[in-house]
């Protein structure tokens, strides 16, 4: 008698690295696409609608492909590093020159992950270089090509050492539990904020709240209860870490609370608190999150204008 697959073992599948199916709702490929809202020409129109549509067709790319490779070969056997691989490498003779071009494909496709999420980490230290909580040389935009190269080099070289050193079982577990454990924050912080600041401007809204964001809480939290112990012991020390990030260097250089809470927020500083002028932004060589506006540099003029503050997707 064969053994039932789908439920029984979604909460054991559900830790594993990003690319199995069980957490690809939860991949952090998708909200790396938020990262890049200030590179957007209509962030409140453009980021909505390239989440949930790339979303929706990976989901059926992925749906796709579980049916293809199961047709293929027993799901038993797909439980490797190399799903697709294995799955092609039983094609019939008459089919072999597919298989060179499906393992091409599958290894360009996941470079191209790759670049998207150095693309997304490296917007974030950006940011927390521009609120003061990393080195100002983190804040740096390349004269030329307008991006964030510094970030962009220590993501990259990171990652490579990491991935370098470590085995891709580890690597994917920390990687889910520290994905996993964002998106719990995010969630709660969603309703907290719905409660503590409920009057607060939001051109991004999560519709159905408490119960979506709830709903998205509870399943991080499932995943994340089915990982095992060392995992947690990992992302505890990571923790430290980043404690110590913040006690050492971040708590003496973080620019005034209440500067940042106006930026987040959208809320308009008062007169000589805060605000720093757009020929300011340009002259210090980068993007800058001013308040109470955006100076960014518009793709069509190319010259320097105010946007509205940067929304919370709340």
């Amino acid at each position: 008698m064969r053994e039932p697959f789908f439920l029984t073992r979604l909460p054991s599948a559900a830790p594993r690295p990003p690319y199995h199916f069980p957490s690809a709702p939860l991949d952090i490929g998708f909200d790396a696409i938020s990262t890049a809202a200030s590179e957007a020409v209509n962030p409140q129109r453009d980021v909505p609608i390239a989440t949930l549509l790339s979303l929706a067709v990976c989901t059926l790319l992925y749906i796709a492909t579980a049916r293809v490779i199961t047709g293929l070969v027993p799901y038993s056997q797909l439980d490797v590093p190399d799903p697709i691989a294995v799955a092609v490498d039983a094609l019939p003779q008459s089919l072999l020159w597919l298989r060179a071009v499906v393992k091409l494909g599958a290894l360009l496709g996941l470079t191209s992950v790759i670049m998207v999420l150095v693309m997304g980490q490296s917007r974030i230290f950006f940011a927390m270089a521009d609120d003061g909580l990393l080195p100002p040389v983190f804040a740096k935009v390349h004269p030329t090509f307008r991006t964030p190269h510094v970030t962009t080099l220590v993501t990259g070289a990171l990652a490579g050492v990491v991935a370098a050193l470590l085995p891709v079982d580890v690597l994917g577990e920390m990687v889910s539990i520290g994905t996993l454990a964002a998106f719990v924050v995010v969630c709660v912080g969603v309703v907290v904020l719905r409660r503590t600041r409920p009057a607060m401007h939001r051109p991004f809204r999560v519709p159905g709240a408490p119960w979506v964001p709830g709903a998205g809480a509870l399943v991080a939290l499932v995943q994340i209860f089915a990982l095992p112990p060392e995992t947690w012991l990992r992302l505890v020390l990571w923790m430290v870490v980043g404690v110590a990030v913040w006690v050492g260097y971040s708590k003496h250089h973080a620019k005034p609370w209440e500067e940042r809470l106006r930026k987040l927020f959208g809320e308009a500083p008062q007169p000589g608190e805060g605000a720093e002028p757009a020929a300011a932004a340009a002259a210090s060589g980068g993007l800058r999150l001013l308040a109470p506006a955006y100076a960014v540099e518009s793709v069509q003029t190319g010259e320097l204008v105010a946007t509205p503050s940067p929304p919370a997707m709340l």
